[in-house]
């Protein structure tokens, strides 16, 4: 089968020093920091430039953060008797979602309300595991879950309900990102392939056109982008692909997240090296690399605002990985 299936594996308070701004130029990458420990990882912004992702504290657990728009962090917690955690997105209105471990239920899909408040999110019967993928500003969650038959993609509306997406007539499909008006992208395994998918309001499922491939965002007007046979791809309302192409002598792009005035972000190969490197896509320009920090050795691009905020990570020299936010 060509492709596979891409899930997430992946109330106290801490505060850590302000952003540590890493160049001189605009545009340059802000170091978001951690909680004492080696890793950072930047999952989603908003609006306002609050940042979630995950940090690593002092003695190495990794837990759910919030940046705020001043650069403190914030522990997001974890679920009772739980000690890990991550957070994946978040909305305009401050919630967060993410993935909590149970203490002896395995992984599950959270919530965290404005107010620091974990909930656990509904599964089907028989789940093993469940994960966060993407919110809409509406409450909307889109995800998935392990079962004793495979890989189900989900969709949890503002109430917290959750509707399971069927897919193309395999065994694993999963939901990566929902618009405000319940239309949700991602990937679903059919009979010889992963492919990008979309499923509209009522839970219909389309196959986008590519061999294989994943759907990775979507905007108000349908707009979806993510990755077909291993090049950023944008596709329009109707369906039709557009290769956003690569880095200049690089062979491979993927498109992680665009903005509502066509700015896509995410990452690809230079010439002459294997690792990715972040780009951003303008409607009138190619694949623009963005900065690194010193010491990066890789890194994406994840996440993109309206007004051009672009949050992503870095894996450093000699270990680590560093959240960063670009201006």
């Amino acid at each position: 089968m060509g492709g596979s299936i891409v899930v997430n594996a992946h109330p106290g308070f801490a505060v850590a020093a302000p952003r540590r701004a890493l160049g001189p130029h605009p545009g340059a990458p802000t170091d978001l920091g951690t909680l004492g420990g080696a890793v950072g990882t930047a999952n989603a912004v908003d609006e306002r430039g609050a940042v979630v992702g995950h940090a690593q504290d002092a003695e190495g657990t990794v837990r759910a953060v919030l940046w705020d728009p001043a650069g403190r962090v914030r522990d997001l917690g974890a679920l009772p008797g739980a000690t890990t955690s991550r957070a994946e997105e978040i909305g305009d209105d401050g919630a967060v979602a993410g993935v909590s471990d149970t203490g002896g239920r395995g992984q599950r899909a959270v919530r965290w309300d404005p107010d620091g408040r974990v909930t656990e999110l509904p599964t089907p019967p028989g789940t093993l595991g469940s994960w966060v993928n993407g919110v809409n500003d509406v409450g909307g969650v889109v995800g998935g879950a392990y079962t004793g038959a495979g890989v189900v993609a989900l969709r949890w509306d503002g109430d917290g309900r959750v509707t399971v997406l069927e897919g193309l007539g395999g065994a694993a499909h999963n939901a990566v990102a929902v618009a405000d008006d319940g239309t949700a992208v991602g990937q679903s395994a059919g009979a010889d392939s992963v492919v990008p998918v979309r499923w509209d309001r009522e839970g219909r499922v389309t196959a986008l056109s590519a061999a294989s491939g994943i759907a990775t965002a979507v905007d108000a007007r349908g707009v979806v982008v993510g990755q077909a046979d291993g090049r950023a791809t944008r596709w329009d309302r109707y369906g039709r692909a557009t290769d956003l192409g690569v880095l200049p002598g690089g062979g491979r792009s993927h498109a992680a997240h665009l903005n509502d005035r066509g700015v896509v972000v995410g990452g690809g190969e230079r010439a002459g090296g294997a690792v990715d490197r972040p780009v951003r896509w303008d409607r009138r320009r190619g694949p623009v690399e963005l900065p690194a920090p010193a010491g990066a050795v890789a890194g994406g691009a994840g996440r993109v605002t309206g007004s051009g905020l672009v949050i992503g990570d870095f894996t450093l020299v000699g270990g680590g990985a560093r959240a960063v936010l670009w201006g």
